[in-house]
């Protein structure tokens, strides 16, 4: 059964829906309906959250923008196309910039690199990515 509670109960920060599964046990971790009364005393309520991958991504791309500092250029482009990639889907080659635009010809070959890859794939990698530079350089 899913129960919606108040982000503030849980430390939940993103505006996306918050969900939660209720679990009550017993002195015999029998589990009971939410709204049936369990025939002994309940000992603990084991209170748990999962995040879809969408949330997931959705505070990924929040931490991005606390990060302590900038990360590198390569980290930057791989977020970039992850990003992209994750959001928009394959890079169509008719849109390539001009051979002028070097920052814009560099982010769009980053992301046409990742052409084929499913919208899946790329929220986990871009999740994977956010979550080493939080480790290396930190929230603020």
């Amino acid at each position: 059964m899913w129960l919606f509670i108040p982000r503030q109960l849980i430390g939940y920060k993103s505006k996306a829906p918050c969900r939660a599964r209720v679990v009550f046990f017993t002195q015999h971790s029998a589990p009971h309906d939410l709204f049936s009364q369990p025939s002994e005393p309940v000992n603990s309520l084991n209170l748990t959250y999962v995040m879809s991958l969408q949330e997931q991504f959705d505070q990924a791309a929040a931490n991005v923008r606390n990060l302590k500092s900038l990360p590198s250029d390569g980290d930057l482009l791989e977020l970039y196309a992850l990003f992209k990639q994750a959001t928009t889907g394959d890079a169509d080659p008719a849109n390539r910039p001009g051979m002028f635009d070097l920052k814009g010809k560099a982010k769009f070959d980053a992301w046409s690199k990742k052409n084929g890859m499913s919208k899946e794939d790329a929220q986990k990698a871009y999740i994977a990515k956010v979550e080493s530079l939080v480790a290396s350089i930190g929230l603020q």
